[in-house]
């Protein structure tokens, strides 16, 4: 069974979650997403490049865990974290095997509680045969600068999130959908 999750939305940076809203929604969870209306399988573009989009909490919220959607091509490893606008991470995951194949991938994190605004939602694989489901190709560098997505490329082979993160402009379109579950609002 596939672990139900929203994909789609409009306009970033913003919390999507489930049905209705985070009060009463079955399944609570937070996602990058930069408005694209399709998504699509796609390798990793950037060996140890960690992809920082931008998510709006409207209210205060527990963070759980973090996921993404592995594609048929599992290898190497990924870690997610929550950073804040400024850039220090709030809570990172450790490396983790990618794992299983076309399929959503949980990841567990200590409970923490954040408050209402705006942060960055990152995800970083080490290599560039590791597929993820990912936004699809019709968005551009230039876009996401609008929107506010940015990168950071760790040396090559690294899966470690830093405690600070470095921004620098996406040059290409991808963008991978990670997102974190969540429990009740506070």
């Amino acid at each position: 069974m596939k672990y139900p999750y929203p994909r789609y939305g409009s306009n970033l940076p913003r919390m999507v979650w489930g049905s209705g809203n985070i009060d009463n929604a079955p399944t609570r969870s937070l996602q990058s997403n930069s408005g694209a209306q399709f998504s699509t399988v796609g390798a990793w573009v950037g060996q140890s490049r960690i992809y920082y989009m931008p998510i709006l909490t409207e209210r205060a919220i527990v963070l759980k865990q973090f996921g993404w959607e592995n594609g048929g091509t599992v290898s190497g490893r990924l870690a997610a974290g929550l950073y804040t606008w400024e850039g220090k991470a709030l809570v990172r995951t450790d490396p983790t095997t990618q794992t299983p194949i076309n399929d959503i991938q949980l990841v567990n994190t200590p409970d923490i509680a954040i408050e209402r605004g705006i942060y960055y939602i990152a995800l970083v694989c080490d290599n560039t045969t590791a597929t993820v489901m990912k936004e699809s190709s019709l968005l551009t560098g230039p876009v996401l600068r609008v929107e506010g997505m940015q990168v950071q490329d760790l040396t090559a082979g690294q899966a470690t999130l830093p405690a600070t993160a470095t921004f620098a402009n996406p040059s290409t379109g991808f963008v991978p959908l990670v997102f974190a579950t969540l429990g009740a609002s506070i």
